[in-house]
């Protein structure tokens, strides 16, 4: 089949064609053949809301509540939004006509031209579609090959049931991702705004379609990096992954669920900034003094330099 020309599997599980090189025909141009991408490839499309959409008898809505939104794609094509594949909650009594979007097509009829869609999540509204398509590759790649992704701590998710903390959310080049607590090395009681900024080294947990929410575990990704090293030994060099910054230390994940020191006056040219930007980093050290050893527990903590 020539470029530009697809085959759509239709709701009623039919085979159709779908040309967007043919000027005579109402599929016509490279927004059409986008959304066939995303419909067949999952290509993410970047789209603007219109209005909101009731169901109606005769013309006149059947219900107060809408059932979801006419969403304009890439300023040229309308598609459905229902609100069961909104990626976040909506007020109905506010107006969201211009909110930029991210979608991927959930379903399309090439004989109605009929385009369900299903929201992606983002980070904010000034996201890269580029961008956000490149996250899904690298997260599709590290979901396949059992690889790891690097994002960035933006906020976190408060449990309704136990009001405590129950993830973060994590930015990968715009894309909403999240961390559940339990998948993670930080305190409960870390005050979020002393997290927001780092980086996590991560592996994809789960991706969860229905949800739209893609899930990452920094545990996984430290047990399969760091469980076959050696114990970490004073002055013979290891490896950790660097994981909490604060004004006075710098906190390291060595092997065998130790913790490792950097006491930030022993590198004076580096700022709160500079360290952060390697959060989520594996690096190279050497354990100097032992800083804690409590022999019941076998639970060891040193102070470390960098390699």
């Amino acid at each position: 089949m020539k470029k530009g020309v697809y085959q759509i599997i239709n709701p009623e599980g039919a085979i159709r064609k779908v040309d967007t090189t043919d000027t005579g025909k109402n599929t016509y141009g490279p927004v059409w053949a986008a959304i066939c991408e995303s419909m067949l490839n999952g290509r993410v499309l970047e789209a603007n809301i219109k209005n909101y959409q009731y169901k109606t008898m005769n013309g006149r809505p059947l219900s107060s509540a809408p059932t979801g939104f006419i969403v304009r794609i890439e300023d040229e094509v309308d598609g459905f939004l229902p609100i069961s594949l909104n990626a976040r909650f909506r007020d109905f009594n506010t107006d969201y006509t211009g909110e930029k979007i991210a979608i991927m097509v959930e379903s399309f009829d090439p004989n109605s031209l009929d385009i369900v869609l299903r929201e992606i999540r983002v980070t904010d509204e000034y996201f890269d579609i580029e961008d956000i398509n490149t996250a899904l590759s690298l997260i599709g790649q590290a979901n396949d090959n059992n690889k790891y992704v690097r994002g960035t701590i933006v906020g976190e998710k408060i449990s309704y049931q136990s009001q405590k903390r129950a993830g973060y959310f994590i930015d990968i080049n715009g894309l909403e991702t999240f961390l559940p607590s339990q998948d993670s090395f930080f305190s409960a009681y870390k005050d979020i705004g002393g997290l927001i900024g780092h980086n996590v080294l991560a592996s994809v947990k789960d991706i969860c379609v229905e949800k739209m929410r893609i899930i990452l575990s920094v545990r996984s990704t430290y047990e399969s990096l760091l469980s076959d090293l050696p114990k970490p030994r004073l002055n013979e060099k290891t490896k950790g992954i660097i994981n909490l910054v604060d004004s006075s230390n710098i906190n390291i994940l060595l092997p065998h669920r130790t913790l490792g020191v950097i006491p930030t006056r022993l590198y004076p040219n580096k700022n709160i900034t500079d360290w952060l930007s390697i959060t989520g980093s594996l690096v190279e050290c050497v354990p100097f003094r032992e800083k804690i050893i409590n022999t019941k527990d076998n639970d060891y903590q040193y102070l470390v330099g960098l390699c």
